[in-house]
Parts: C-alpha cells; sequence; structure tokens
C-alpha cells in the first residue's frame, strides 16, 4: 500500500477542488478560472496579454541598448502630454512593434523618432502573481 504525506494530499485535494469547482462554472469563467496557482504551477496561456491592474508587477521601464541622451523615452502620460502610445510588453520585457498604437499625437517629428527608437526599449516583464512572466498592455506619453 502506498503513503502519502500531508503535503501530497493537502496538494491533491485542492487540485480537485479548482478543477470540480471550473467544471461547475460556465465556459468564460471556467478560463478565467484556469489561472490559479496549483501545487506551484500557472496555468496561463502566455499569448494573453494583461492589464497592469491584473498582475502583481507591472511592467517597468528600466532604459534602452543604445540611442542618445536626447533620444525619446516613456513618461507616465498626462493630458499634456505631446505623444501619448500604447503598445504591448511581451515577456522578455521588449515592446511588441506589432501592437503599437497612437492616443495622442501633437508632435508628428516626436512620433516618428519614437517608431524607429521603440525597438530599443527595455522593460522589465510584467509579472502574475509571483508565478509566471507575462504580456502586459502599456500606456505611456512619450518626452525627449
Amino acid at each position: 500500500m502506498m503513503r502519502y504525506g500531508a503535503t501530497d494530499i493537502r496538494r491533491s485535494i485542492r487540485v480537485h477542488a479548482i478543477v470540480f469547482s471550473m467544471l461547475a462554472l460556465p465556459a468564460g469563467a471556467a478560463a478565467q478560472r484556469a489561472h490559479v496557482d496549483t501545487a506551484g504551477l500557472c496555468l496561463l496561456d502566455h499569448r494573453e496579454a494583461f492589464f497592469a491592474f491584473q498582475v502583481s508587477q507591472p511592467a517597468a521601464y528600466v532604459g534602452r541598448s543604445g540611442g542618445t541622451s536626447r533620444s525619446p523615452h516613456p513618461v507616465k502620460p498626462t493630458a499634456k502630454s505631446r505623444l501619448v502610445l500604447g503598445f504591448i510588453v511581451d515577456t522578455t520585457g521588449r515592446v511588441d512593434s506589432s501592437t503599437v498604437r497612437t492616443y495622442q499625437v501633437r508632435d508628428s517629428a516626436l512620433l516618428r523618432e519614437t517608431l524607429r527608437e521603440l525597438s530599443k526599449w527595455i522593460f522589465l516583464p510584467a509579472v502574475w502573481h509571483r508565478c509566471a512572466v507575462v504580456r502586459q498592455f502599456v500606456q505611456v506619453g512619450v518626452v525627449r
């Protein structure tokens, strides 16, 4: 007869409780519930992108590779920002250039320069509940 330790039993009960609770939920709710951390495993689709309020540690700008001190860089967006962009920071901390959106453009020269420099921006990627690095939607103002 196989003997189980208390930790194994608690982990088994937790996993079964989560699985059964997911089966009792509607399909959309079950998909949201699938993010639950069970027995040290994150059940995430790493192609999914989150907003800052959904992660425990949002993506943070740390610098750029190359460029000059006058190169465009991100700041917190305000109503007075000359340029506001939105994009996804991937799990490596780089901007996914296919997701860039402009929300406010008051300086087209700054926009052109920023789009050239965007691939050089480096972020600390977002962390979802201390168990996985995830993609995150980011909205920033841009200054020189």
